[in-house]
């Protein structure tokens, strides 16, 4: 499915008049967070956490406090079920936020949710791919990436949301890795276009779903700054991403350090993952009198 915005008109310059090109420094603050369904909740998965820190009226405001810290202008959240993000939507209008939302197939409850900073960012064209992971025969799993073409202070770019299938380390079905390979795939279709790539990909460094998505040219904006993003099942590893195009030059942001024990949620965190945030800068050509 692709749903097209209104074009916006562009501005000619008068072809009489020389023109100078000077090169213009783009920054991007883009942040991606998987801010865990309340439908994938059981209090026994979470036996470090107490009860209450897990209800979404106790969550939610707090979810909205921890993206509003990062004031970026693009951000990816997954794990997002239709009422959240109503809710977010509602929450962050008042900072300056639009969002579009896109659930997955297969009757699974949450999705990706992107939203963008209006003062900032123009949305010019969005759209929703499924992939075609053939998961249970004919079946694909309703994993999919949205997919946003924006403008961020006049930078055309084109932002990827998405969530990986989880696997055990007993799975053979490796669904994981055939959708990273036709993300990348995709991407790779699309080398002229400057790409922000952000999401759970449920793999950490080194796997082949990584090495996917470096494999086409991608950068990993915290290769520098590899930080555990999660802790399930009492292991601390590294799931969340933010790639880039080589033509941005990325600045990761701290996050919390987190051990095999540390709880989350907890008061301080909101979900099971921690979200990430980087500054992104490109310089482009413009065109001056």
């Amino acid at each position: 499915m692709r749903i097209l915005a209104q074009e916006i008109p562009r501005a000619h310059a008068d072809e009489h008049q020389p023109t100078a090109i000077a090169a213009m420094t783009h920054t991007i603050r883009v942040v991606s967070y998987n801010i865990l369904a309340d439908a994938h909740i059981r209090t026994e998965w979470y036996p470090k956490t107490p009860p209450r820190l897990l209800w979404w009226e106790h969550r939610k405001n707090r979810l909205v406090k921890r993206i509003r810290e990062f004031s970026a202008e693009l951000i990816c959240l997954q794990e997002v079920e239709p009422p959240v993000f109503e809710f977010l939507e509602t929450a962050l209008k008042p900072d300056g936020y639009r969002g579009v939302y896109a659930q997955k197939g297969n009757h699974k409850p949450d999705g990706c949710a992107t939203f963008f900073k209006t003062t900032s960012v123009i949305l010019t064209d969005y759209q929703t791919i499924y992939y075609s992971d053939r998961a249970g025969g004919d079946l694909h799993s309703g994993h999919l990436a949205l997919i946003t073409d924006v403008e961020i202070n006049g930078l055309a770019v084109r932002a990827v949301n998405t969530h990986l299938k989880w696997e055990n380390k007993e799975s053979n079905h490796r669904i994981g890795l055939k959708q990273a390979v036709e993300l990348a795939e995709m991407i790779c279709s699309d080398k002229a276009s400057r790409w922000i790539v952000c999401g759970d990909f449920n793999a950490q460094t080194g796997s082949a779903v990584i090495e996917t998505m470096l494999s086409k040219g991608l950068i990993d904006a915290y290769a520098t700054l590899p930080q555990s993003t999660a802790n399930s099942n009492s292991d601390a590893k590294r799931i969340d991403y933010i790639f880039h195009s080589p033509s941005f030059v990325s600045e990761p942001l701290p996050i919390t350090v987190i051990e095999n024990d540390t709880p989350l949620p907890s008061q301080s965190e909101p979900s099971d993952h921690l979200p990430i945030c980087a500054r992104l800068s490109v310089q482009s050509l413009d065109d001056t009198q």
